[in-house]
């Protein structure tokens, strides 16, 4: 994907759009046209407009401009004439006239922006320089910094900081996926932990969610599986399915021969795989019980002290006592399993009450029940999310990742409004408190949310431009997702549907990278496949047909479809259109 990128294909990017000129800008400008009264026509970066001359300027002729004033006219200051033959001494000269050191690397990133025609300030150019010093790949460098002139970006350390990570060579998906792996082991970030699993784990059936969130706690607590799988009726026949020999499979390539490797996978096969489908109902009325079940749990267990039996088995009438005490308060607020349980070593012998009272013991932890919360949480999440169609998934991913990674965070505090905790809080919390390859990998993934949210939306009066970024493995993809939108306005300012621009960047797992891109135009939707792989010859009409229908059933007419191979080459022309002014005034003084 990223070649693609390189090779100039996000030309829709939202920082392309050029910002209105400000005093102190510098600029080429070229003297298409000149009028009776001193009066031209100029055209400056992507636009034409007139110009009263207050200098000896020629036709055809093209100089390097500076912004004095835009008040009511718009002045320019001629700073120099640029000469063909000089080639970049034109540069050299321009930056030697603002005063500053002429380097390879100066003359490279000014020599982009004029190319580009990218106005920029010399008070801009002073910290491009300064933070292009201090990097240690120039070329990249000068790459980044053209990006953020151009979307009007402030150069500081931070920010330059962002647009470097969110725009190197290592995804969203693998930067989320190097912290997560971290923290498997680490239970004092549990909270970050779980809302990573959110945005990167795709559901896998309940046998393999339970199985690792056991795994997880384990891990993590050190807490006795056997005990939880005791209190929640899980605990039986040791039958091993699928599922966990796979799960095994893993652990044990992970921690070979460890302790925890065995006392896993001891727990794992006394998991029952025929309870695994009543076990959301079984864990929510565990959860809903819970202070009533603790509070009779601890009673039983102060009466079964008092006994203290020294016997092999309790005398027939207090037995009996015993059992009726059980079934009267403690029975009734079980689910079937625990019940089950209760009634096969609900015995008179010591041996039996034992253990009846150790399951009775574990109902008053609460610890279990923080373990069953949590794991009910995650089963009705992933099972919710895997019943849903493939847009749904996709909507479900998309608002989770915009709500909990901490994209609007700065916005919602402005406006007063409160939120959940996201990641980008908790690595900021991460950041004050720790230290180590915790603490540096969140500091890459938070530059990485940071440039995200730089390069999220520019709305202006006229349309809007947004980029969207997302971890594309909880949807099935090989590595992130990636769209690039641009819309107009209609009068009353929404967003016209009838007219936009959107691509996306997908990377699958048999074609490779793939971009799509897509022109709607009063509706009609014009759609260019670009794959470098060489497997996508053609598409089947039968995909066509269903495309069509689709697009129908939401008023949009699918005209035509194009398949083309990786040349990127035509796609690097500049979209921007150059419109020929007729002479009707004066916009600038030059």
């Amino acid at each position: 994907m990223d070649a693609f990128k390189i090779n100039g294909y996000h030309s829709a990017k939202i920082i392309s759009n050029q910002p209105k000129l400000q005093s102190g800008q510098i600029l080429k400008g070229h003297i298409l046209k000149i009028f009776p009264d001193n009066k031209a026509l100029i055209q400056l970066g992507n636009k034409r407009m007139n110009a009263q001359l207050e200098a000896s300027l020629t036709i055809g002729g093209r100089y390097h401009f500076l912004v004095t004033s835009t008040d009511q006219m718009v002045r320019l200051k001629v700073l120099g004439k640029i000469s063909k033959s000089k080639g970049k001494e034109n540069i050299d000269e321009l930056i030697n006239h603002l005063g500053l050191k002429v380097t390879k690397y100066s003359t490279s990133l000014v020599d982009e922006l004029i190319n580009k025609k990218i106005p920029f300030d010399k008070h801009q150019l002073v910290k491009a320089l300064q933070l292009l010093g201090a990097s240690k790949n120039k070329t990249d460098a000068i790459r980044i910094l053209v990006q953020m002139i151009e979307g009007k970006i402030p150069l500081t350390t931070s920010t330059y900081a962002a647009f470097e990570t969110r725009f190197g060579s290592i995804s969203l998906n693998e930067e989320l996926k190097a912290l997560y792996n971290q923290l498997q082991n680490n239970g004092d970030h549990r909270v970050l932990h779980d809302q990573l699993h959110d945005l990167l784990q795709r559901p896998r059936g309940i046998e393999n969610i339970v199985s690792r969130q056991l795994y997880n706690e384990m891990k993590v607590a050190g807490y006795d599986m056997d005990r939880f799988l005791r209190f929640t009726g899980m605990s039986g026949v040791r039958i091993r399915s699928t599922e966990q020999e796979n799960l095994m499979a893993q652990v044990n390539k992970t921690n070979p021969n460890s302790a925890l490797s065995s006392e896993m996978g001891a727990a794992l096969s006394n998991l029952r795989p025929e309870l695994m489908g009543n076990l959301p109902s079984q864990l929510t009325k565990m959860v809903e019980n819970k202070i009533v079940l603790m509070e009779e749990a601890k009673k039983m267990i102060s009466f079964w002290k008092t006994l203290s039996p020294s016997i092999e088995q309790l005398p027939t009438q207090l037995f009996a006592q015993l059992r009726q005490q059980i079934n009267d308060k403690i029975s009734p607020l079980l689910t079937v399993e625990q019940k089950q349980y209760i009634t096969t070593y609900l015995k008179n012998n010591t041996v039996s009450l034992d253990r009846v009272f150790a399951f009775i013991e574990s109902l008053s932890d609460e610890n279990l029940y923080s373990i069953a919360t949590r794991l009910l949480g995650r089963i009705n999440k992933d099972h919710n999310f895997s019943l849903s169609s493939p847009k749904e998934q996709f909507l479900l991913h998309l608002n989770h990742q915009l709500n909990h990674i901490g994209l609007n965070d700065e916005h919602n505090i402005s406006k007063g409004l409160t939120n959940e905790i996201t990641v980008k809080q908790l690595l900021i919390q991460i950041l004050s408190n720790s230290n180590g390859s915790i603490s540096e990998q969140s500091q890459k993934l938070l530059h990485y949310i940071n440039g995200i949210q730089l390069n999220s939306v520019m709305d202006t009066s006229s349309g809007i431009a947004a980029n969207l970024l997302l971890p594309g493995e909880k949807i099935g993809l090989k590595n992130d997702f990636e769209l690039d939108f641009k819309g107009k306005r209609k009068d009353n300012g929404e967003i016209d549907p009838d007219y936009c621009h959107i691509v996306f960047y997908l990377e699958l797992a048999n074609i490779k990278n793939t971009i799509i891109d897509m022109n709607i135009q009063k509706r009609n939707i014009n759609l260019t496949i670009f794959n470098q792989s060489g497997h996508l010859k053609y598409l089947p009409e039968s995909l066509k047909a269903v495309l069509k229908n689709k697009l129908t059933e939401l008023d949009y007419n699918l005209t035509h479809i194009q398949l083309k191979d990786g040349n990127m080459k035509e796609l690097e022309k500049a979209e921007h259109s150059v419109t020929t002014n007729s002479y009707k005034g004066v916009d600038y003084r030059v």
